[in-house]
């Protein structure tokens, strides 16, 4: 870490650490703990961004999505791939847009699917406009890019928010005196209400690859329990799951049972949970498994709802901050006036880009210090999958 860096933690530190949150109701101290910082506190120090050309191939893209073990990716105008170093502009986000592809393109319906902007934010944007952005506009990643608006340094993830505040704020709800553990941490989901508990979508092992795409698509969910003949939940079929037809280069036959697939490269990101377990427990299978999100399960183990990242952090920061934007003026989320400060400073990137591919690699800081926040090895850190 550089001078500037360590300067700007401790002042950071010095920043937040005066704040009584035993003085709120329980319910404002996540968003305010969050108001007070910036996008750029939750940076790594070290990693890469992986670019796609908008020229390559569809089956090209996907293969490098598979190969790098990552779901997603930015996209660049071709000619702009010889000045990463200089701008990097955005066109688009390569977002299991391959899932629609695949789905509307066995129906020829190709024309329908919307090419939607992408949404990004600035790095001195709060981490309760992150929050906002990331529940409310339906997003799973969210790139942050630097004031100039000109590069990319790192993508924002629930996950990563998520372990964020686990890591500097429900740590300390034991060992502070200057703030308590709210009391909804030790009640149940099922008091709380947090998650899916209604029509929930399920499917079984022989269910075809064309019928759960047609279930992602239209009930609008990424993860589908597979149940067995006793109904209850022996695997869950995901999204990312399907990026096996790119890895085979199998796109066409999607009449094959959604067990043929294969998983071996698939990460587990789903668990399990009951109703009986209290948020603290979910929240820590959240960040120390990965998990995108939990299938609820009864005794017999069948589904009983499901509880996603979205809904955790719903029920810990939007809804509580719309309740505060609402009640009065004074109690907004307004910035410091001091203006947030960002816990690490990039360097120039360094870009790597193989032009047979159309492929960039773009490292930023040092790379010597191992970032605790990350959420994937270190040569994928900065392209995070939920």
């Amino acid at each position: 870490m550089s001078f500037r860096q360590e300067m700007l933690s401790s002042f950071h530190l010095r920043r937040t650490e005066h704040v009584d949150y035993t003085k709120m109701p329980e319910e404002e101290v996540i968003p305010s703990f969050l108001r007070r910082l910036s996008c750029d506190d939750v940076m790594p120090t070290s990693g890469k961004i992986v670019v796609l050309s908008v020229d390559l191939l569809v089956k090209n893209a996907f293969n490098a999505l598979v190969t790098n073990d990552i779901r997603s990716a930015p996209l660049l105008l071709q000619h702009l791939l010889y000045y990463l170093n200089y701008l990097m502009k955005f066109v688009g986000m390569l977002i299991y847009r391959f899932l629609n592809l695949l789905y509307y393109y066995n129906f020829e319906l190709i024309t329908g699917i919307e090419n939607k902007p992408i949404i990004r934010i600035k790095g001195s944007e709060s981490l309760t406009q992150a929050a906002k952005i990331l529940i409310q506009q339906g997003v799973h990643r969210l790139p942050v890019q630097d004031d100039s608006g000109n590069a990319v340094v790192f993508v924002m993830t629930k996950r990563r928010l998520l372990q964020y505040l686990q890591e500097k704020l429900f740590s300390k709800f034991v060992e502070s005196k200057n703030v308590n553990m709210p009391s909804f941490f030790t009640k149940t989901i099922q008091e709380l209400q947090v998650g899916t508990f209604e029509d929930i979508a399920v499917i079984n092992e022989d269910t075809k690859v064309i019928d759960a795409l047609n279930l992602f698509v239209s009930r609008k969910v990424s993860a589908l329990p597979v149940l067995d003949d006793k109904g209850s939940v022996i695997d869950v079929f995901q999204k990312f799951d399907v990026f096996a037809l790119a890895k085979n280069q199998t796109y066409h036959d999607l009449d094959i049972p959604v067990k043929s697939l294969d998983k071996s490269y698939s990460r587990d990101t789903t668990g399990t949970c009951t109703f009986d377990e209290t948020l603290e427990t979910v929240i820590t299978k959240f960040v120390s498994n990965k998990f995108h999100r939990l299938v609820v399960v009864d005794k017999n183990y069948a589904p009983a709802g499901m509880i996603s990242l979205s809904d955790v952090l719903k029920f810990l920061v939007v809804q509580p901050l719309v309740k505060m934007e609402n009640a009065s003026v004074s109690r907004t989320i307004p910035e410091d006036s001091e203006g947030a400060v960002g816990g690490t400073e990039t360097e120039e990137a360094e870009v790597d880009v193989d032009l047979s591919t159309g492929v960039a690699h773009m490292k930023i800081g040092d790379g010597n210090k191992p970032d605790s926040f990350d959420e994937t090895p270190p040569r994928r850190l900065l392209t995070t999958n939920e």
